[in-house]
């Protein structure tokens, strides 16, 4: 599903996402890396020294914040 979202946004090349979800109306740093870091299959992309492209947003409301990075390895 991310390779197709990012195909479609003309990104070719693989793709991996992780997302950090808080439920309330800000998240921090802290919040985003106890959620990422302690994850083996986060930790795997993170580390990954082929993913040479990133984007990072954010999306806050009143009941939750969201985090999301999506790291690329261009084609």
């Amino acid at each position: 599903m991310v390779t197709d979202r990012a195909n479609a946004a003309g990104f070719n090349g693989v793709v991996a996402e992780m997302v950090a979800i808080n439920p309330a109306l800000a998240i921090n740093n802290v919040d985003v890396i106890n959620q990422w870091y302690n994850r083996p299959d986060y930790m795997a992309i993170m580390s990954n020294c082929a993913n040479t492209q990133i984007g990072v947003w954010s999306a806050n409301s009143l009941d939750r914040s969201v985090v999301v990075a999506v790291y690329g390895q261009p084609s």
